[in-house]
């Protein structure tokens, strides 16, 4: 069987090979974004950040941390008030939470 690069099994052999490139690096990119997401600090934020234009801005620029809705995880709950009163404070001071201005 002659293998030329019209034959059903030379567009078969390209299709294997580019599928399996693409699973490879959909793999790295898993891969890469799990470890990332395990070395970020996983935080709930708490009113409007005050010195950026908002919550996504301050996650930008705190490349650190990722925000989570889990209390199980979280670490630091960020606020634009130490003497805020909203429930994610109060929540945040019974589990004993670092609290933190944004």
């Amino acid at each position: 069987m002659a293998f030329y690069e019209t034959s059903e099994a030379y567009e078969s052999v390209f299709d294997l090979i580019f599928n399996y490139i693409d699973i490879k690096e959909a793999r790295e990119k898993y891969e890469n974004n799990k470890n990332q997401k395990a070395e970020q600090i996983p935080i709930i934020m708490t009113g409007e950040p005050n010195d950026y234009q908002s919550k996504s801005d301050f996650l930008k620029q705190h490349p650190e941390y990722r925000n989570t809705t889990s209390w199980k995880e979280v670490k630091i709950l960020f606020t634009n008030s130490l003497d805020s009163n909203s429930g994610k404070m109060k929540k945040a001071r019974e589990k004993g939470i670092e609290i933190m201005l944004y």
